[in-house]
């Protein structure tokens, strides 16, 4: 199955400058997972700081164990 996660910044508690550092880390864990299969497309947002990410999973459940969700992003 295919899911499909719209992800945002935190922006009203984060600045960039908080989200600064963080950035290499999280565009490699993209290819990780895009090289695992887990995740088979990542487009970024044009309305705000963010990306959608199509997952490849058997379940929601296991969709969600993915990747762990990250004190610096909320859900859209």
């Amino acid at each position: 199955m295919q899911f499909f996660a719209l992800l945002t910044r935190n922006t009203e508690k984060f600045s960039d400058a908080d989200f600064a550092p963080l950035l290499p880390g999280e565009a490699e864990q993209r290819r990780t997972l895009y090289a695992q299969g887990a995740v088979r497309q990542v487009w970024n947002r044009g309305d705000v700081p963010g990306s959608g990410m199509m997952f490849e999973a058997t379940d929601d459940k296991r969709c969600a164990g993915i990747s762990p969700p990250c004190r610096w992003s909320r859900p859209a």
